[in-house]
């Protein structure tokens, strides 16, 4: 499940300054062959700073800390750390973690501003004229975090609100958890995993949602489990409950089945799309990182599985994730190019700190993963993702307003071509009238599939 993180072992906690001056240290005296950006093109470039403010997280001016409403408000389940989200220009959003950071944001005359200080960074940014804050939008809590079901459970421990999407981990369930095969990155234990949500209070969850932030899709999630249809079965009586009860889109984020039936039989639920994550694409760094998926399904499987979804569930419905940062960035990028060719949409979710501790800290990690994450680098890989999903016409529907990634939509910054009506039809297919017939032509569309195929 993409975005989760296992934590290491607890190192004593440093100031920034000292945190920087060690990954300066470890840095290697880098020859990528590409132009330093200035600080100021990244403020100016909200596609940029949203990459930036992912790797960096963001501080919170004292004032600020007051309108936390509560530490669980923020809690993102899928990276286990505080964060906010912060609206940027160009309705762009960004999921930042809060900690230490060379940003800071802060209230003034009713603004929300964030400003920086260069020095802290540890790639020592060139600054070729004076910084001034940019004003950036807050978003506070929502308040379907105050609100509780029926039975009385507090909703933030159900589900997680992300710009258009609410996230929800019924099961919150895998096989490979608390064994040798689980996923390196994977934060989860036996003890911490939550208790099993029943379908009332998933669907109560949505309705609420509905209500107070008007989503758009609701994003089942679950673990491996060691049957045919890998675990996706479990989500059924969720997912034809929302479908019954609300006009909302709905999507999977599962790893996939050993037979294509299920695969089939998970469109017939009514799965609108349906992501099954790779994470890692190179395959001897998907052995070591992913194990258990590794040895219990396969690279290949994953690879058949997209591929064969993608003649199941509409055009740009079939996603996979590959987390950037945690391979070799050339890896990545074959990856890119490999999905667009299937196509599959691929979202590039960057490896993200967790647990107040960033493992990007840490003396094995800090020179490889920091040096992945150079905004430079990253910009060339979130540029060669536009352009090849432009290239092979793959729709963007359901990988669009995503805080906690960079979307193949926003990937746009980066290649100078800023994909005006691409961004019109867009913002049409997010109106009131659009999200209804996306809904409708989607059903309509899975209707007509289940009756050839009986």
């Amino acid at each position: 499940m993409s975005g989760i993180h296992r934590s290491p072992e607890r190192v004593a906690p440093r100031s920034l300054e000292s945190l920087v001056t060690n990954l300066r240290l470890r840095q290697s005296a880098s020859a990528t062959g590409q132009r330093r950006l200035s600080q100021a093109e990244i403020l100016e470039n909200p596609g940029l700073l949203k990459l930036d403010l992912m790797v960096h997280g963001v501080r919170l001016a004292p004032e600020l800390f007051k309108m936390s409403k509560s530490e669980e408000a923020y809690r993102n389940y899928f990276a286990n750390t505080r964060d906010i989200e912060i609206l940027l220009s160009e309705g762009t959003r960004v999921t930042a973690p809060v900690g230490l950071s060379p940003y800071l944001l802060s209230e003034a005359d009713g603004s929300f501003q964030l400003s920086v200080e260069p020095h802290l960074f540890a790639d020592e940014r060139r600054v070729d004229s004076p910084l001034q804050p940019i004003e950036v939008g807050f978003a506070e809590p929502s308040s379907f975090y105050t609100r509780t079901t029926t039975t009385g459970k507090p909703l933030s421990s159900v589900a997680t609100i992300r710009g258009a999407y609410l996230a929800v981990s019924p099961l919150s369930r895998c096989t490979f958890v608390g064994t040798d095969d689980q996923c390196h990155f994977c934060s989860l234990s036996e003890v911490e995993v939550p208790g099993q949500l029943t379908v009332e209070d998933v669907v109560e969850a949505v309705g609420v949602a509905l209500e107070t932030d008007s989503i758009e899709v609701v994003y089942l999630s679950t673990g491996y489990v060691n049957r045919a249809d890998g675990g996706v079965k479990d989500l059924e009586p969720f997912i034809r409950a929302i479908k019954h009860r609300y006009n909302v889109l709905v999507a999977v984020d599962a790893l996939p089945p050993s037979e294509n039936a299920w695969i089939d039989r998970t469109y017939a639920m009514g799965v609108d799309a349906i992501s099954y994550n790779l994470e890692v694409y190179d395959p001897q760094d998907f052995a070591e990182i992913c194990p258990g998926p590794s040895r219990a399904i396969g690279r290949g499987r994953f690879l058949e599985a997209l591929q064969y979804a993608t003649g199941v569930f509409s055009a740009g419905s079939v996603i996979c994730h590959l987390m950037v940062g945690m391979e070799p960035l050339e890896s990545t990028a074959a990856g890119v190019e490999e999905l667009c060719s299937m196509g599959i949409v691929p979202v590039l979710p960057l490896f993200r700190p967790f647990r107040g501790l960033d493992m990007r800290l840490q003396p094995e990690h800090a020179a490889a993963v920091q040096g992945r994450l150079q905004i430079e680098r990253l910009a060339s890989l979130y540029g060669l993702l536009y352009r090849s999903v432009r290239t092979h016409r793959i729709p963007l529907k359901f990988a669009h307003h995503v805080s906690v990634a960079t979307t193949p939509l926003e990937a746009r910054f980066f290649t100078g071509d800023e994909a005006r009506l691409k961004v019109f039809l867009n913002k049409l297919s997010h109106s009131r009238l659009g999200r209804a017939t996306r809904v409708r032509l989607a059903d309509i569309r899975r209707l007509l599939r289940v009756r050839e195929q009986a």
